[in-house]
């Protein structure tokens, strides 16, 4: 399996839909900023939409490679700038989510522009269980 795997999912919240991209980057597919950044942007690129939020799930021991890449400023800007479609920016939120063990740890919010939306544990334990349910969909059958 590709150690990077995205779907998009749904999150109702106070009476609005939001489209969210999330992003399942294993410890194989990103070695350093620019394939960090490159899978990031895959993933956006088979998006059905401009997002609201992005979810990258992560494995514990990249969780702070993860954090280090986010903060190189040329390519974070260049990615951020791929979030808007005529000045508008759509993508309002990224969350860090951490795969330890069974366990799913959101870490704090990247605001890109200011939203009431969150995202908590069990958010994130359903989004990825729907992924994981629409790859087995898609995987061809085995005879």
């Amino acid at each position: 399996m590709d150690s990077i795997f995205y779907f998009n999912a749904k999150k109702d919240c106070s009476g609005h839909r939001y489209d969210v991209l999330c992003a399942y980057l294993g410890d194989k597919g990103w070695q350093d900023s620019t394939s960090f950044y490159a899978a990031l942007e895959k993933a956006l690129k088979s998006s059905d939409t401009l997002p609201d939020c992005i979810v990258v799930y992560v494995p514990t021991v990249r969780l702070r490679d993860c954090f280090l890449y986010w903060e190189n400023k040329e390519l974070h800007n260049s990615f951020t700038n791929r979030l808007s479609k005529k000045n508008v920016c759509y993508t309002k939120s990224l969350f860090f989510v951490e795969l330890a063990g069974e366990k799913f740890n959101v870490h704090p919010r990247h605001t890109i522009k200011n939203t009431s939306l969150e995202i908590n544990d069990y958010d994130a334990k359903r989004f990825y269980s729907f992924g994981l349910s629409k790859l087995a969909d898609e995987s061809p059958r085995m005879a």
